[in-house]
């Protein structure tokens, strides 16, 4: 078991008291200009992502899905999204003003999520969402580049909570917000799902503007001082500060040294499978036990209208809103009592119990339903922890170790959606399906609990010294030895800690 000490940043960071004051009155100044930023960014990156889910209530019948035919294009984001997820990192790296490419990919997703209104086939359909995981494959891992040019990685507990944060907000507004504009069909001569498209992409463009003067590094920012900027320039020289250019191959091969990077992207992948299954299809599961089917054509048995619509994204929010109550009460007891590893794993266990028990609940609305809001907790409710514990195992290869993960993750974003499509194609249910999906679930579950962060530390430090000796001249290797009485001496046993960042 891991003990997480709490920090003596004057030690840790290696500053004075006045340097560390300094720090934090820096750290508030630029928290209003960049956090306020960076959360818009986040909830218009899940909201386009995901809106998919929420529309094909409408959707499906509108262009003549199949099951399989939806699920193929909730699918196809994931491969361009998995394929761009390192070129665009390694592109991000050689760009001075970092937010401006960041305005750039809200432009370009916000426009192909806007132009999914104007959808009249299925070529159309499939195309426009391999369009979109193409620009916003580098979003995530190109914030978290942007963000450490301002913070040193001791720091980022702000910015980690604020942008895990609005994910979560957004999982329970986004449903409320897909109603109201799923209500606003025939307007304008627009269908609903029209409607959700068109303004959820513009919302994408709205927030570009303001991406466009945000500031590309410390000194942009005019209102801190000399010595507000020296105190942050300290804090991350005593353990990283990313930089900009640099033979970027090479750190993508001693990233690719690392076996915790497959250990886990493969929790990763097991654990997407079921969460971007049940995402894309939450809300064709509630309409199916509500006793509609989302592939029948308008106006036959069965078949959809707005109202009906309306109602089943409704009643899609009460899983999420639950989920997100639940990720702020998980979050805060792992915080509590410094623990990830077991958190993670029992919230995604319970998950998967909660789908085994579906399929023997859809006897009933008001069992499934209870069910469904259960998975949902299961399922979703650990991902500010998720997302702490993964960054813990690694070691200095944080940007594009992480943008592997979320490469593996887009393979299980694939593979999900396609599962359900396929059985629900062929069974005319989802029974099947929920005990494919409960099945990854618990393989995350089981791989997390099994895997002690003990074998990450070594395995870590071994990459850290092979990426050393490999990287030499192209990578910037900062070794950073335990601050005197920081109590990290032992843990290291006398060795320095060799830090890989981008030079």
């Amino acid at each position: 078991m891991v003990v997480f000490k709490k920090a003596d940043l004057t030690k840790d960071l290696g500053l004075s008291p006045d340097q560390l004051a300094a720090l934090q009155r820096a750290e508030n100044k630029m928290a209003p200009r960049l956090l306020i930023m960076v959360a818009l960014f986040i909830a218009v990156n899940y909201l386009d992502r995901t809106n998919l889910a929420l529309a094909s209530v409408e959707l499906t019948a509108s262009l003549g899905l199949t099951p399989q035919t939806y699920g193929l294009g909730a699918a196809l984001f994931f491969v361009s999204y998995c394929v761009m997820q390192i070129p665009s990192q390694i592109v991000m790296a050689y760009i001075h003003r970092q937010n401006l490419w960041l305005t750039g990919l809200l432009v370009c997703w916000g426009t192909c999520a806007a132009a999914m209104a104007g959808m009249r086939d299925i070529p159309q359909f499939l195309a426009l969402r391999v369009l979109l995981g193409f620009f916003e494959a580098g979003a995530l891992p190109a914030l978290w580049t942007y963000l450490s040019h301002f913070y040193a990685k001791e720091r980022l507990a702000v910015p980690l909570g604020v942008m895990m944060g609005t994910l979560i907000l957004s999982q329970a507004i986004g449903p409320l917000l897909a109603a109201g504009f799923l209500s606003m069909d025939g307007m304008g001569g627009l269908m609903g799902w029209q409607w959700l498209f068109l303004i959820e992409g513009c919302l994408a463009i709205l927030v570009a503007v303001g991406w466009a003067f945000m500031p590309a590094d410390l000194a942009s920012i005019k209102s801190l001082t000399p010595e507000e900027v020296a105190a942050v320039e300290a804090s991350m020289a005593a353990t990283h500060k990313a930089k900009k250019g640099g033979n970027q191959l090479k750190v993508l091969a001693a990233t690719l040294k690392n076996p915790v990077i497959y250990v886990i992207s493969s929790i990763k992948f097991t654990r997407d499978v079921a969460f971007y299954g049940v995402v894309y299809w939450a809300p064709m599961i509630v309409k199916s036990i509500l006793g509609f089917d989302a592939f029948a054509a308008p106006g036959a048995a069965g078949g959809h209208s707005s109202g009906g619509s309306v109602t089943v994204v409704l009643l899609v929010a009460i899983p999420f809103a639950a989920a997100a109550a639940f990720q702020f009460v998980n979050a805060w007891h792992s915080q509590r009592t410094n623990e990830r590893r077991y958190h993670l794993a029992g919230t995604w266990a319970f998950g998967a119990v909660a789908l085994f028990l579906l399929p023997l609940a859809l006897h009933s609305f008001r069992a499934a339903f209870a069910v469904i809001v259960l998975a949902a907790i299961g399922t979703f409710g650990a991902e500010g922890i998720m997302v702490a514990h993964f960054m813990a195992l690694q070691g200095g290869e944080k940007g594009i170790g992480m943008a592997l993960i979320n490469s593996a993750g887009g393979v299980g974003g694939f593979v999900g959606p396609m599962v359900i499509g396929a059985i629900r194609a062929k069974t005319g249910g989802y029974n099947d399906a929920m005990i494919v999906l409960g099945a990854f679930l618990v393989f995350a579950a089981l791989l997390t609990a099994a895997f002690d962060p003990k074998w990450a530390e070594r395995w870590t430090m071994e990459a850290r010294e092979r990426a050393a000796a490999a990287a030499a001249g192209d990578v910037e290797c900062a070794v950073v030895k335990p601050a005197a009485g920081s109590g990290r001496e032992d843990d290291t046993k006398g060795q320095a800690d060799v830090v890989i960042v981008q030079a």
